[in-house]
């Protein structure tokens, strides 16, 4: 699925290896909605009868795989508990430190961390959608220039080969630098669509769990969460907002690779939002 979503040909754009033409063909879908589709992260809604609130986000730190919501039976007079559990047996190999923590425990921590999250999204102002058709526009420009002198053969003669070289990485380097600029814009624009900290906090109790769901997943990237039974869920849960997951996490689809944990933090364990990952 992600290597559909990120296919430029749906620019209008042709490629053989190094080589690309833009223009080659009628664009398929426009720059908005193709940008828009580069921040899917693979999670997909809960379709279950009764789905856990966080399913499809949370991830077990040892192995980066997805958790999953399991309920376990209840002893004595106690009721039935839900967790969000790892699988331990991967594609990729055996977890070596499998986790296991309450869905209500989990739910509830992560539901105040996105009410603060979005209360500090509301306080930036919003990047207008004109704003995002300028960067459009700056992005396609600066592609064009990356290609016409990539292109141009009568360069080499002229510059030399380190000549061209260098000229070549500062046109790349704009393009890198505009394409940059247009996801941001892109992704505040986005989450220009969530209402106000006050408003949402009024209608959460009245959401279904999917809305929920669909919500959580505009502000929020990934929930890691370490072993560590008895240990407070805030030392265990590290919530990485919009954009701050890395990029190589476990998907379906994509060809297993050795397990590697996910490199808590150790300067800061104890909040509940960590913008480091590696």
């Amino acid at each position: 699925m992600q290597s559909i979503l990120k296919n430029r040909a749906y620019l209008g754009e042709a490629r053989s290896g190094s080589f690309v033409k833009i223009g080659a063909h009628e664009p398929l879908i426009d720059r908005e909605t193709w940008e828009a589709a580069q921040r899917v992260k693979g999670v997909r809604s809960p379709r279950s009868a009764n789905p856990a609130l966080l399913s499809g986000l949370v991830r077990c730190a040892a192995c980066r795989y997805r958790m999953k919501s399991q309920w376990q039976p209840g002893r004595g007079d106690k009721p039935p508990l839900r967790t969000y559990r790892c699988g331990r047996h991967t594609s990729g190999g055996k977890c070596p430190s499998p986790g296991t923590i309450s869905c209500h425990v989990l739910d509830a921590h992560v539901e105040s961390a996105f009410f603060e999250a979005v209360g500090d999204l509301q306080a930036v102002p919003h990047v207008a959608s004109v704003e995002v058709g300028a960067l459009t526009d700056a992005l396609r420009d600066a592609e064009r220039e990356f290609n016409a002198f990539r292109d141009d053969q009568e360069l080499t003669g002229l510059l030399g080969r380190e000549g061209f070289l260098d000229g070549l990485r500062a046109r790349g380097a704009r393009v890198d630098t505009a394409r940059q600029a247009l996801g941001e814009a892109t992704e505040q624009v986005a989450v220009g669509e969530l209402p106000d900290r006050a408003a949402l906090e009024e209608t959460w109790p009245t959401l279904k769990v999917e809305d929920k769901h669909r919500l959580l997943a505009l502000v929020l990237d990934v929930v890691m969460v370490r072993s560590g039974r008895g240990v407070p869920v805030h030392e265990r849960a590290a919530i990485l907002l919009a954009g701050e997951a890395p990029d190589d996490l476990p998907r379906r689809g994509v060809r297993a690779e050795p397990l590697r944990p996910f490199v808590w933090p150790v300067n800061r364990p104890d909040e509940a939002r960590v913008a480091l990952a590696q």
